[in-house]
């Protein structure tokens, strides 16, 4: 979920990493959110789905962004 304060929102491109026991998915980018047009605005819940190999049992998740988009000016 994207927090409900002033700015929360992003324009920025994101992307996930999940780890495993097996390996790791690599960075992939939340292009396409199930749930919105637009994604990451303030408030929202975003759903991606993703296909991946086996990456065995869960150990670390990054998720990061690219600071790309409509500057923050005023927050």
């Amino acid at each position: 979920m994207t927090g409900d304060v002033d700015c929360a929102g992003t324009d920025a491109n994101v992307f996930i990493n999940i780890m495993g026991s097996k390996g790791e998915t690599g960075r992939i980018k939340l292009a396409k959110s199930q749930t919105f047009l637009n994604k990451f605005e303030r408030g929202h819940v975003d759903i991606f789905q993703l296909e991946s190999m086996d990456i065995g049992d869960l150990s670390r998740v990054i998720i990061e962004h690219d600071n790309r988009g409509i500057g923050r000016q005023g927050c």
